[in-house]
Formats: structure tokens, sequence, C-alpha cells
């Protein structure tokens, strides 16, 4: 594990990014039914998953430091056969939240995947992607790295 004792705290964000396809079975079935399947709203529960995913970062990925989370958002925006996902994370610490937002943005991918495979495997889960990072020594900024 990296030492984190003598920096700083400061408040730290970081957004991260999934994207799903769909074919054009799972596509139908959800814009006749408002983003829902049988297991319930893809929406509501892939965001429940990011966020639970975030506070549980530390415990899936080895020497990740355990981190307060301030705030997390998760956001599901399913345009056509596109599924698009947003995780958001904040807090005031010694070391960076990109970790966290990404995983809340994979789980709450899989959790999509999950709830939709029963219609058809055929879902791509595509680029997850760090797109901003700020608070700390390097800086992020549309996925690319300013400082």
């Amino acid at each position: 594990m990296v030492s984190t004792t003598l920096k700083p705290l400061t408040t730290r964000t970081a957004v991260a990014t999934a994207t799903l396809h769909f074919p054009p079975s799972i596509t139908s079935l959800l814009s006749s039914n408002s983003n829902r399947t049988s297991k319930g709203s893809i929406t509501d529960i892939s965001r429940y998953a990011g966020i639970s995913a975030s506070k549980k970062t530390s415990s899936l990925i080895p020497l990740c430091h355990q981190i307060n989370l301030t705030d997390c958002n998760v956001t599901c925006d399913v345009i056509g056969s596109t599924c698009h996902i947003k995780c958001t994370v904040t807090a005031f610490e010694r070391t960076g939240v990109e970790m966290e937002a990404m995983v809340g943005a994979s789980v709450a991918a899989l959790t999509v995947y999950d709830m939709v495979k029963g219609v058809s495997h055929e879902v791509v889960i595509g680029e997850v992607k760090l797109m901003e990072k700020k608070g700390g020594k390097r800086v992020v900024e549309d996925g690319k790295n300013v400082t």
C-alpha cells in the first residue's frame, strides 16, 4: 500500500463512465417498458449497485485505501440501443477517488447486464473510462491527463 500519511487532506472528485450496447430485442423491451425488466428498473437498481460498490472498493481492489466517501452519484441513461452510466464520487481525503468511481461505473454496468441477460446475452459492455479527476497532484479532464 502506498503511504498517504504526509499528503494533505483535500476534496477529491472523480467521474467514470461505462457504456453498454444492446441488441434489438433488449432495446425493444426497455423502450416499451420504461427501462424495466422482470427484475425491476435498470436505472434504479444499477444506481444502487454502483453506489454500494463504490463504498466497498477497498474490499474489492487489493492495496486500495479505504475511503470515506462524502458523495456518490450514479446515473443510468438509456438512449436507443445504448446505455450510458456515469459515476461521480467525492471525498475529503489524502488520496484520489478514481478507483471508487471506476468500480461504481463497472458494477452498475454489470448490474444492467444481469438484469437483461434473460432476454439476450448479446449485450456488450463497452468502454469503462475515467473522465475526470481533481483535487490531487494529477488532474484529468475529458478523459485526458491535464497535469
